[in-house]
């Protein structure tokens, strides 16, 4: 044991991808695939609202700053406050799952 984890047989001299040990995580993870994919989905909707954000920003200040409209501000300041707390949950429940598997990983 080194450093307090043990010595797996797995070897990883001389390249980034060793399919022997991917095939044993996939072997841990397959109870789990319909949780890897819900954590994939919130990861996409996560990226999603992360590209929408600038865009929201790029639209309060062409429509409602340049042209004066403060109803149109209020209106995408609420869009913009929406994909802040929608970023927030997706990536709450994306670690969330994520620790999840992970745990339950280690249990089995």
């Amino acid at each position: 044991m080194r450093y307090g984890y043990p010595v797996t047989d797995a070897k990883l001299e001389g390249s980034f991808f060793n399919p022997e040990l991917f095939k044993k995580l996939i072997k841990y993870i397959t109870p789990y695939k319909w949780l890897v994919v819900l954590g994939i989905f919130f990861l996409l909707v996560s990226s999603l609202i992360s590209v929408a954000q600038p865009y929201v920003i790029k639209l309060v200040i062409d429509k409602s700053i340049a042209q004066g409209n403060l109803r149109l501000l209020r209106i995408y300041s609420v869009i913009f406050l929406a994909l802040l707390l929608g970023r927030f949950l997706m990536i709450f429940l994306e670690m969330y799952v994520g620790q999840y598997i992970g745990g339950r990983i280690n249990i089995d």
